[in-house]
């Protein structure tokens, strides 16, 4: 086990060495069509790239949400919603709206972890994010990240990024004396589900060392649930 992540630490510390060059980032996109038709088959086609992807499948907890079953559901859902709408059924529309705006949040929250499994490998990027399902588009030089903690679409789960490359260690707390740790990642990301809504949380991280000296926490990072 030891050596499995001693040969991850390597990995990421040449891609930390190779992203101090100035490079392209490739992101991940989701470029919808109009047509409500066209749009269900971009959903299904997403879907059906992601079932296909046991990459994508083995890389991520189970737990992350939406999974996709709701995706699923939140498809089916929409097509009838929107069969409904062609044959003119009172309150349809307003039905079809709210049916498509639950696939666009879960196709959007399902992006960020395909983004964040995307940065873990620059190289691959382009390949990861199109075996997906998704778009890619090129952004500027890539910047440096930074410490930093962010609601997702989907109520109750967050993602946290951290400040460099590499392994890293995670604790949350409610009020930074009772600390509870978090799975370690071999990536500056990391993923929180099940979260009540309103509350307030703090996290942390620090890098994973490679000898002896242990680096330090970053500062709190405070966020309330949405």
């Amino acid at each position: 086990m030891a050596g499995n992540l001693q040969v991850q630490i390597s990995i990421f510390k040449t891609m930390s060495i190779s992203t101090k060059v100035a490079m392209k980032q490739i992101v991940a996109a989701l470029k919808m069509p109009i047509k409500i038709g066209d749009k269900i088959d971009k959903a299904r086609g997403i879907q059906f790239k992601l079932k296909d992807d046991t990459d994508f499948l083995t890389s991520f907890p189970s737990n992350l949400t939406p999974p996709l079953e709701q995706l699923d559901t939140d498809i089916n859902a929409l097509v009838k919603a929107e069969e409904a709408a062609r044959n003119k059924v009172p309150g349809s529309i307003n039905a079809r709206d709210e049916a498509l705006s639950n696939v666009m949040n879960d196709l959007k929250n399902i992006m960020s972890i395909v983004q964040a499994k995307a940065d873990e490998s620059p190289a691959k990027a382009k390949t990861i994010i199109m075996a997906a399902g998704y778009d890619v588009k090129k952004t500027g030089i890539k910047q440096k990240q930074h410490n930093d903690v962010r609601n997702t679409q989907v109520s109750g789960t967050i993602i946290v990024t951290a400040e460099g490359t590499g392994p890293h260690q995670w604790q949350k707390s409610k009020d930074k004396i009772t600390l509870i740790d978090l799975p370690d990642t071999i990536s500056p990301h990391t993923i929180v589900s099940g979260l009540k809504y309103s509350e307030v949380w703090y996290f942390r991280s620090r890098k994973i060392a490679t000898n002896d000296e242990q680096s330090n926490w970053c500062d709190w990072m405070e966020i309330t649930i949405s």
